[in-house]
């Protein structure tokens, strides 16, 4: 499984990348990119951001995976 993390949850891609979970991690990058780019490369975001949630939802029904 491959991981985006955004920057809310920031010491939770340290401590994936730790335990060798395949983990990108961007500090300043916008919403609409942090979703292309995981669903380009086929990852699950993993994030704490509703706005973004709710944002995925609106935009397309069927966007990447978030946690």
């Amino acid at each position: 499984m491959k991981f985006f993390v955004d920057s809310m949850p920031d010491r939770l891609a340290i401590w994936m990348r730790v335990l060798g979970y395949d983990v990108e991690y961007e500090r300043s990058i916008e919403d609409a990119q942090l979703v292309d780019r995981a669903t380009e490369e086929g990852r699950i975001i993993v994030t704490r951001d509703t706005r973004l949630l709710k944002w995925c939802c609106v935009r397309d029904r069927s966007s990447s995976a978030l946690v």
